[in-house]
């Protein structure tokens, strides 16, 4: 329930994700450890209510002594359930997460899901992830370029990994994405799409490219 704690009392391993759904709570793995063998599944989804609003936070944690870890082929997805209340995920020390496949993102974080951005956090995601600086001075990582620009001093967000998919703009306003030297590729035929009349964007230091090349 919001604001309590979850303790895993031991080991699971099986074919189901453990998922969370709160508006503020904590996960504390104890020094266990948590392991999904079905390879194209979540380890750990973590999702706020679709009526959340104020303070949306997850915490993942282990007070055990020895290493938790968590191996899936998402070790952690996050999830906001509702786009105008962002979900802050931290995962704190002495926790691994292992992707199944070597090279995969160890954290997804999906709809106006979010992580305060550090040296571990930036090793998390290999693909994709937008940087934000925010007014309260600390950097966040976004996993949507229109969650990061909101919430950046300057309506800028910053790529950090190459980024496979199409990226939506939804707000009236004027936005930098700096791709600092990444890519974005679609399968589609739109890379970048504006779902509003009056929006002004600018994409700078990269690479666009569409299903047919261009």
């Amino acid at each position: 329930e919001d604001g309590q704690t979850l303790v895993l009392l031991k080991n699971y391993e099986g074919t189901q994700q453990i998922e969370v759904t709160v508006q503020q709570g904590t996960i504390d793995l104890n020094g266990y450890s948590i392991t999904n063998t079905d390879s194209g599944e979540n380890g750990l989804s973590l999702r706020s209510n679709t009526s959340s609003s104020g303070d949306v936070s997850i915490v993942v944690k282990n007070t055990g002594s020895a290493v938790s870890t968590i191996s899936a082929g998402v070790p952690v997805y996050a999830k906001s359930g509702n786009s105008l209340n962002p979900l802050c995920v931290s995962i704190e020390d002495n926790i691994e997460l292992n992707p199944t496949n070597a090279g995969d993102s160890s954290v997804v974080l999906d709809n106006a899901a979010y992580m305060e951005y550090n040296d571990s956090v930036a090793g998390y995601i290999t693909t994709g992830g937008f940087l934000s600086n925010n007014a309260n001075g600390k950097q966040y990582v976004y996993g949507t370029f229109a969650k990061a620009a909101e919430n950046d001093v300057n309506n800028t967000a910053v790529l950090l990994n190459d980024y496979n998919g199409t990226i939506a703009v939804n707000n009236d306003a004027e936005y930098i994405l700096d791709l600092d030297g990444h890519t974005v590729r679609t399968e589609g035929d739109t890379a970048i799409q504006a779902n509003c009349d009056d929006v002004s964007l600018t994409i700078k230091n990269g690479t666009v490219i569409s299903a047919d090349g261009t």
